[in-house]
């Protein structure tokens, strides 16, 4: 081998080192490390409603506080504040959306600022406007009769309501535009739920053949109310009680009282005969 292509070889390594020794300096893990961090609950917010903003830093400053702000959509500086973190470098604050200040729908953005150094990291979220729940009637016919499911809707609609009798259930069908809740007022002589006792029982709710838990306010001894959290796309709900309108309906006062004459007629002539 030639004194040149020696040298050549010793300067190849020499450059393999190094770049071995810089890769090593810089592995995953550092990269993937951040200064700071800065994140939401939720990604969309109404008036009223609680924003929980929360994160980390990677090198604490002592005696320094965390800077957090939210800009609006139109760039207007609506809320500043500082907050201590803690020992382990994470933080969490809340904040009530609405105001004076907030008057301006759109996207959001939360900056978080920390140290001498102004390391800046941030996160958006949308504020958009407060959907009130729609009160609807639906008006059922079972049997002949008619019969009001009163509801409260946010988040969708109800397209239909069928009775399952051989299950003790109604069944609701509905589009789920985005996560939402679902109130009934549902009278106690169109579908209950009783324990042996006689006491109320807890309606047993299927939502796409899944089992959730309702929750449910003191109702009256007309009616009960019943509350259902719903999906995104989810589209059917169950509710199955204990006892159900007949699916025919009562039997008529004139037909009763024609079976009860005929009874009557036939214990007659049967007593009749035997005398």
């Amino acid at each position: 081998m030639s004194v040149r292509n020696f040298l050549f070889l010793i300067a190849l390594l020499i450059v393999l080192s190094l770049n071995l020794s810089i890769s090593n300096a810089y592995s995953p893990k550092d990269a993937q490390a951040v200064p700071l961090t800065v994140s939401t609950d939720k990604r969309e917010y109404s008036e009223g409603d609680i924003i929980i903003i929360s994160g980390s830093v990677r090198s604490l400053v002592a005696k320094t506080p965390l800077t957090l702000q939210i800009i609006d959509s139109q760039m207007n500086l609506i809320h500043v504040e500082q907050t201590d973190l803690s020992k382990d470098g994470t933080y969490a604050v809340t904040v009530m959306v609405g105001g004076d200040l907030w008057k301006n729908f759109g996207t959001y953005k939360i900056r978080a600022q920390y140290g001498f150094n102004h390391i800046v990291a941030q996160t958006n979220f949308d504020f958009v406007e407060l959907v009130k729940p729609s009160k609807q009637t639906f008006h059922l016919e079972v049997g002949g009769q008619e019969y009001d499911i009163p509801y409260l809707i946010k988040g969708g609609t109800v397209n239909d309501m069928q009775v399952d009798f051989p299950s003790f259930a109604l069944t609701l069908s509905i589009n789920a535009t985005k996560n939402g809740v679902i109130t009934l007022d549902i009278p106690r002589d169109f579908i209950d739920a009783k324990k042996m006792d006689g006491h109320d029982d807890k309606f047993i709710v299927l939502i796409n053949g899944t089992e959730v838990d309702p929750s449910e306010v003191p109702g009256s001894s007309l009616s009960r109310n019943v509350t259902i959290n719903f999906l995104k796309e989810d589209s059917q709900i169950e509710l199955i009680g204990t006892q159900i309108v007949p699916e025919f309906g009562s039997i008529p006062v004139v037909l009763l009282i024609s079976i009860i004459s005929v009874i009557v007629f036939s214990r007659t002539r049967i007593y009749g005969t035997d005398v």
